[in-house]
């Protein structure tokens, strides 16, 4: 179960901040990124149908060109709003959390950062339920984040 401090609202937005190499230059590129080693899985999730891991693959690289569900960030850009630390999903206080963003990113300098926001009113929420960034580093944030 999760406990949330402050303001809570009726949404389920997650937010990802996503550490890459580099920035993924292709579909082929980000797969191997994404899923060294699950080449033919198969997710099955609570919230949709299942779906192949190509599938998860090109949909996320359409999320990265479009730039509505992903967006590269900075770490100035999150640390900068106090809002984003306040919604980093763990324990501890603001200073804390502040730090622990601020690890995350010195630990994988010189890579690419995106930012990932599924809302619980659309259809790419049912990502959530497939772990897609289970072999990437990541946080994750409750709700949007302000960028």
């Amino acid at each position: 179960m999760k406990h949330r401090n402050g303001f809570v609202s009726n949404s389920s937005s997650s937010s990802f901040i996503v550490a890459f190499k580099k920035a993924p230059e292709s579909a082929e590129e980000l797969h191997r990124f994404m899923f060294p080693n699950d080449m033919d899985k198969v997710f099955n999730s609570t919230y949709s149908d299942s779906c192949n891991v190509s599938d998860v693959v090109l949909t996320t690289m359409l999320f990265i060109e479009e730039g509505e569900v992903a967006q590269q960030v900075t770490p100035e850009k999150v640390l900068n709003i106090h809002q984003n630390i306040h919604n980093l999903n763990i324990e501890g206080e603001v200073a804390i959390k502040r730090e622990y963003i601020s690890n995350f990113f010195e630990q994988f300098k010189g890579g690419a950062f995106y930012l990932f926001t599924f809302n619980d009113c659309s259809w790419e929420y049912c990502f959530i339920g497939y772990d897609i960034f289970r072999n990437l580093p990541n946080i994750e944030f409750d709700g949007r984040l302000d960028i």
